[in-house]
């Protein structure tokens, strides 16, 4: 942090420790416009109902002028999916795993033994998703927890969705956001893409959306641009 506030002279740097909440109670305090940046697949990755009332509720603290940028990985390819998630060292199996021996820590008793537990990935369609699924291979039982669990009983863990453009307008309009514009990535346009939104009904800045517009045009790393 130290590093980036001495690199930019017009730029703040801010550090928050917290969590989502805290975020939107700091941010709905600032003055001027804000652009909540999401370009991880956070927003919209999870299933419809939930996706759409996690979104409903930033639109909550945003103004007229505030923009969402909200990126998320969208492509269509099931081998391309599975591989993204099995790679040859495991990695990924190793932070779920890693997850569930923390909850030992977390929960103040231990629950979680590695050789009860084997770790699968199952992909579904309609809508595209992955997820790893943690079955049990014996019996567990935790007295201190209220925890039982037979031979095959799983727990879902670690979803991801991948949607394309129609399914996230129809989320972007349930949450009460509009789409403005839209990019593709020059070098998979096909899958990740970049959403700019504003909150639906509400007067918005023409000046700063023109700026966008100019930013995007004179901006060819950032691929295409759609209104």
């Amino acid at each position: 942090m130290k590093t980036l506030t001495s690199r930019y002279k017009y730029v703040k740097c801010f550090g928050l420790w917290g969590t989502f909440v805290d975020a939107m109670r700091w941010a709905h305090c600032l003055f001027g416009p804000i652009c909540v940046l999401s370009l991880g697949s956070f927003f919209g990755n999870d299933k419809l109902d939930h996706a759409v009332q996690r979104l409903s509720t930033w639109r909550e603290i945003m103004r007229p002028d505030d923009r969402m940028l909200l990126g998320i990985d969208g492509r269509q390819d099931k081998t391309h999916l599975w591989n993204a998630y099995h790679d040859s060292h495991g990695l990924f199996e190793r932070f779920v795993r890693n997850g569930l021996e923390n909850s030992n820590s977390v929960l103040g008793c231990r629950w979680y033994y590695e050789n009860d537990w084997t770790i699968e990935g199952v992909i579904s369609d309609d809508p595209l998703v992955h997820v790893f699924k943690v079955r049990a291979l014996n019996p567990v039982v935790c007295e201190e927890l209220g925890l039982q669990f037979e031979v095959d009983d799983v727990i879902d863990c670690f979803e991801v969705f991948k949607y394309g453009p129609s399914t996230m307008q129809s989320q972007f309009a349930a949450a009460g956001f509009q789409q403005e514009m839209m990019w593709t990535s020059p070098v998979s346009p096909h899958s990740f893409r970049k959403y700019i939104l504003h909150c639906e009904g509400k007067r918005y800045g023409l000046l700063i959306l023109q700026q966008t517009i100019t930013f995007c045009r004179q901006s060819p790393r950032l691929g295409s641009c759609e209104d």
